[in-house]
């Protein structure tokens, strides 16, 4: 199985020149529109100054993959929770922190090596890090060759592992965003978080991962689109409602897009999904309507293409029997034309011995050689049954060479030569009568 992780790997996780930014694409708008994710945030690392060191003010705080509402949530923060700034600058009211260490966070296993004692390390360069445990969700962060990662631990005290990836502890590699007006400076002198693991003297694996049950779901996140979700004095208003109607109208486009797409390509996986969410717990009700009708008519999509392809399948099936019933009867036509063939050969055959047996042959004899060394005028004889001489012959036309020894039935023209004790057949016409017919006069003898 790790072998079929490999090629995939190799494709979407070791890539040199790029950190999967042009893959985010259309999923990252629709990823955005999620209305689930994990439960709470435990805190990050305790390297960093006291200044960078920021505490959540709200209740339900949506830490994001990216700087805005677009963005899918990573993970829901509670007010008091700790996080430690990334260092870049902030962009549009967003800032970038290190993930809790209860995040989920994913690396490809045929690119660590198990150190044991729940620490792994990495064994290539910008290994992507993930959100879940496949290439179709983009990357929060890279790691490279010889960082040791944590592992999230399961009940068997193993390390978790999921189609071929690593569930990890974020490292500090491993980022977000958040929305900076929920954020104050917090009043400890840095954020409580695991201290990256080390080799050589010091304990290996993250003294805070949490052993998981890996049969226990995850917990989704409820609020709305704002960054703060769940906050019991907060009523719904309008612009909640409008947030919520543009981001449905964003998962909307989105799905035009996909329908828009050769039919073999489509995928309404996580589309659909998203509309069922939707249909579940959005606050207005027309948007969870709608979202009903959005999942009904991908099911009709969805069967559409699904019979789509078992007729195209089927119809292949019946294309390929076409063809080998017709390279069945193409074979059966070649065998019957041969038969006829071989069957008309025989025909010709025994018709042309008939007509040898027809032709009034002015001699028959066995061919030898006549003695002499001259050719011409006769090159050969014909002897009787008793192999006496009784023709001289030559044929101008033919090799009687190839008869001496054989029984020949000749036509063609007699003619005396002085200084031949025998006449002399010119041969037109030399005909194969017996193969020895010499075997058979010593027997008459």
């Amino acid at each position: 199985m790790e072998k079929t992780y490999a090629a995939q790997a190799r494709i979407a996780e070791y890539d040199m020149k790029s950190n999967t930014l042009n893959r985010i694409g259309k999923s990252v708008i629709a990823s955005g529109l999620l209305l689930a994710a994990t439960l709470s945030a435990v805190t990050p690392s305790q390297a960093q100054q006291a200044s960078s060191v920021k505490e959540v003010n709200a209740t339900s705080l949506r830490l994001r993959g990216g700087p805005s509402i677009n963005h899918a949530t990573i993970t829901v923060l509670d007010k008091g929770d700790k996080l430690t700034l990334a260092g870049s600058a902030a962009k549009d009211g967003w800032v970038e922190v290190q993930l809790p260490s209860d995040a989920p966070c994913y690396i490809f296993a045929t690119f660590v090596s198990d150190l044991g004692n729940g620490t792994g390390k990495v064994t290539g360069d910008n290994v992507n890090l993930r959100l879940a445990s496949n290439t179709s969700n983009y990357a929060i962060g890279q790691s490279n060759e010889g960082d040791l990662v944590s592992f999230v631990l399961g009940s068997d005290g193993k390390p978790l592992k999921e189609n071929g990836f690593y569930k990890i502890t974020p490292p500090r590699a491993a980022t977000g965003w958040v929305s900076e007006e929920y954020l104050t400076d917090s009043t400890s002198s840095a954020a409580p978080a695991y201290e990256a693991p080390k080799q050589g003297g010091v304990t290996l694996g993250n003294p805070q991962a949490k052993k998981v049950d890996e049969n226990t779901p995850a917990q989704p996140a409820s609020g709305d689109d704002e960054e703060r979700a769940d906050v019991p004095d907060a009523p719904l208003t309008g612009s909640n409602l409008i947030g919520e109607a543009k981001a449905f109208r964003d998962l909307d486009v989105t799905f035009l897009e996909e329908m828009s797409k050769p039919t073999a390509e489509r995928n309404f996986t996580q589309i659909k999904r998203l509309y069922q969410q939707y249909a579940e717990v959005a606050e207005d009700a027309m948007i969870r309507a709608k979202a009903k009708e959005r999942v009904e008519s991908i099911n009709r999509v969805e069967a559409l293409i699904a019979k789509m392809l078992s007729d195209a399948q089927k119809e292949s099936e019946s294309e390929a029997e076409a063809i080998n019933r017709k390279s069945a009867e193409a074979e059966a036509e070649a065998e019957a034309k041969a038969q006829a063939a071989a069957e008309a050969a025989r025909k010709a055959a025994e018709k042309a011995s008939s007509e040898k047996a027809a032709v009034e042959y002015i001699a028959m004899g066995t061919v030898v050689s006549h003695g002499r060394r001259a050719t011409y005028p006769a090159s050969h004889a014909i002897t009787d049954k008793n192999g006496a001489v009784i023709y001289y012959v030559r044929w101008l036309s033919g090799r009687l060479e190839n008869f001496v020894d054989r029984k020949v039935g000749l036509t063609g023209k007699i003619e005396e030569v002085d200084g031949w004790d025998r006449p002399i057949i010119v041969v037109s016409q030399c005909d194969l009568l017996e193969s020895n017919e010499n075997a058979d006069t010593s027997e008459d003898k």
